[in-house]
């Protein structure tokens, strides 16, 4: 008789995650051990990228796992944003190992000695945290693991922010408040022009079709010149409007779950979006914003590794992308017909 996972398997999956967990632990404790000593720096670093490997490994496993799995024990966004950041932190301890080997430090700083000893802390008490899920009954003491996190959170901010880098990313996050005022800007210059062009053309079809010939040929330069300002105020309130209600969930899935992105990388990504976007509309060709920081995202993701881009919700956009295409295309057909029928 063949057996179907209809029923949520949290043994299997809780298991999973405990081994993920664990494998951080262990990269955790090696990095300390790294920073402590500092001696066979290469080899200890091999060791967190082979720990590294196999906790891809157990996120594979899971994902997997949440695919062959009809009901899984909560929601399966969680179950991939919770194997994601926990693949996160090891992803990070590995790529501050490796950072550490390639640059030659000479021999890690005081405050680099304090850090690594919090990330050990905090990585034990998710340790401890994570069988809590097997019981309900036993829930409600992950609250506590939560508070001593964020108790040793706020410590190691106390320490980074004496140190140089904080300088570096107080500068870097500065920046990017320009990068994304300038965003904004040329989103609104290439993609803020479409219900413009729209409003337009259907007002120099509406003249057209009156037999105001004249002011049908004038009405796109009237909107060139700000004269038809009302056309440019609801557009920019339309576009300002979706983007404010409904906007949070693409911001979701670019900002956290297609590539881990810092300050500095942030502005890269910006950076890169507008200057292709400004060429655009410089040139008079109408670029998607969206399709621009997307692939500027998956492209400084990769400057860490190719792993560090989670290509699985890549490939989604990217076909949704390609779909859209023929979709509206036949849409647009379907409604020019029947508008056609009934008038």
């Amino acid at each position: 008789m063949f057996k179907f996972p209809f029923l949520p398997r949290e043994k299997k999956f809780l298991g999973l995650f405990e081994q993920s967990v664990q494998n951080m632990v262990k990269a955790a404790r090696v990095l300390r051990e790294m920073v402590n000593t500092w001696e066979l720096v290469g080899g200890r670093v091999a060791e967190i990228t082979e720990l590294e490997h196999e906790g891809d490994t157990i996120t594979h496993q899971i994902m997997a796992q949440v695919h062959r799995t009809f009901v899984t024990p909560f929601d399966r966004e969680d179950i991939a944003l919770l194997v994601h950041i926990l693949d996160d932190v090891t992803d990070f301890i590995h790529a501050a190992a490796d950072a550490m080997l390639i640059y030659k430090i000479d021999h890690p700083s005081q405050r680099a000695t304090e850090l690594v000893d919090i990330i050990v802390q905090a990585a034990a008490e998710i340790e401890q945290a994570m069988p809590r899920l097997r019981h309900h009954a036993e829930l409600k003491q992950i609250l506590g693991y939560c508070v001593e996190i964020n108790r040793l959170e706020n410590m190691a901010d106390r320490v980074f922010r004496k140190s140089t880098p904080a300088r570096v990313r107080g500068i870097s996050s500065n920046l990017q408040i320009l990068s994304a005022a300038f965003v904004a800007y040329c989103h609104g210059k290439n993609d803020g022009q479409t219900p413009i062009g729209v409003i337009t053309m259907a007002l120099a079809i509406y003249y057209q079709g009156i037999g105001q010939l004249g002011q049908a040929a004038t009405v796109w330069d009237e909107t060139a010149f700000g004269n038809l300002w009302w056309v440019i105020v609801i557009s920019s309130l339309a576009i300002s409007l979706g983007t404010a209600i409904g906007g949070w969930r693409v911001i979701r899935t670019l900002g956290l779950r297609v590539a881990t992105l810092r300050p500095v990388r942030g502005f890269a990504v910006q950076t890169a979006g507008v200057a292709v976007i400004e060429t655009a509309s410089l040139l008079g060709i109408p670029v998607s914003t969206t399709h621009c920081i997307s692939t500027a995202i998956m492209g400084v993701g990769a400057t860490r590794r190719l792993s560090a881009v989670r290509w699985g919700i890549a490939r989604n956009i990217i076909a949704a992308w390609i779909i859209t295409f023929p979709v509206c295309g036949g849409l647009g057909y379907l409604f020019a017909w029947l508008l056609g029928q009934i008038f």
